[in-house]
């Protein structure tokens, strides 16, 4: 009898043991993804599958940016390519491609508010939503009442401008209902805290860079000036920098959700080799009297 009580018991654990590795091999990224970084349930495959656009759109938009200077403001070539379709009022093409990311977010929200299991989780989703909102806000409606003038762009950055900003959006605003259960008490946990004062000082260090830049022309000036003061010190693209720590900072508050650092990563990716380029532009623009110490876009590094 004592054999026969080995066998079953043997025959017991390697039948759960078969059930585990089964379940192993079937566990999903967006299952692990739920469990590790949301806490609530797994993102549906149309999730899955936008999230794997943006991410592909963001290697793509880095190798391409990386070699190819986004044609738009100071970048336009006087002599159109053909890839760079038809070009747009600056200020039309920004209102726009800026408008898209706060209709999209807006409606990912309020479709994914009856996934909302308590009171709780929704006090935290409301905060990150009017986060991000009153950024994209100022970005659409305040920012280019300030410019006294805005470069012309072209129908490929305006293309992959509502591209980008849908699909970071859409993204952003299903995670935050959807996918992001976090008590209230995460309001005051350190990641949250840190991460709204990361994220403030970088909306301090665009707004205010973006001031500088603005001040440069009286309305009606053309022409272009070497930007001085504030941020400007350290590097050629300080509204590029306070854009990457704002996102930073917004990825933290959400307790490093997957939407908010793939937005994170698509901003470095996005920003940082158009830092790059603009200041090799300042550098052969202005020659020698273009500050030698200022960086890019990392100060002291970049």
């Amino acid at each position: 009898h004592a054999y026969g009580g080995d066998r079953e018991t043997e025959g017991v654990e390697q039948q759960r043991g078969e059930r585990e590795s089964k379940r192993m091999e079937s566990f999903s990224f967006s299952a692990l993804e739920a469990e590790v970084l949301h806490c609530g349930p797994a993102p549906g495959p149309l999730d899955v599958l936008l999230f794997k656009i943006f991410l592909v759109f963001g290697v793509f938009t880095f190798l391409f940016v990386c070699f190819v200077q986004a044609p738009y403001g100071k970048h336009l070539p006087a002599k159109r390519a053909f890839w760079e379709g038809p070009r747009i009022n600056g200020y039309v093409a920004w209102v726009i491609m800026e408008g898209v990311s706060p209709m999209a977010l807006i409606a990912a929200f309020f479709l994914g508010l009856p996934s909302v299991k308590s009171v709780d989780s929704l006090t935290v989703a409301l905060v990150l939503f009017t986060l991000w909102i009153q950024h994209y806000v100022y970005r659409t409606i305040v920012y280019p009442m300030r410019c006294p003038s805005m470069g012309t762009s072209t129908s490929v950055v305006l293309l992959a401008g509502v591209v980008f900003n849908f699909l970071n959006g859409w993204l952003n605003g299903r995670y935050i209902t959807c996918f992001l259960t976090l008590p209230l008490h995460h309001l005051l946990s350190f990641n949250f805290l840190a991460g709204l004062a990361v994220f403030i000082f970088g909306a301090y260090i665009t707004r205010s860079s973006e001031r500088i830049l603005q001040s440069l022309r009286k309305p009606g000036e053309r022409g272009y000036k070497i930007p001085t003061g504030g941020f400007f010190h350290y590097v050629s693209c300080p509204h590029y920098l306070g854009e990457t720590v704002q996102w930073m900072g917004f990825a933290m508050c959400t307790n490093y959700n997957s939407a908010a650092l793939l937005f994170f990563m698509n901003t470095v990716l996005n920003l940082w080799p158009r830092a790059v380029h603009s200041h090799k532009w300042y550098l052969e623009k202005f020659k020698e009297d273009y500050p030698k110490e200022r960086k890019a876009i990392v100060p002291y590094l970049l």
